[in-house]
């Protein structure tokens, strides 16, 4: 029991990573195109 609720901790912290990072790459990419305010 305890490693499956590791398990989903873990995937779920994973996917927050990815979250995170794809945004921070999409502002990055649209301040470089000049088209992000804010």
């Amino acid at each position: 029991m305890l490693i499956v609720l590791l398990f989903v901790c873990l995937s779920r912290g994973a996917l927050i990573l990815l979250y995170v990072e794809y945004h921070l790459l999409l502002a990055e990419s649209m301040m470089l195109h000049g088209s992000y305010f804010g």
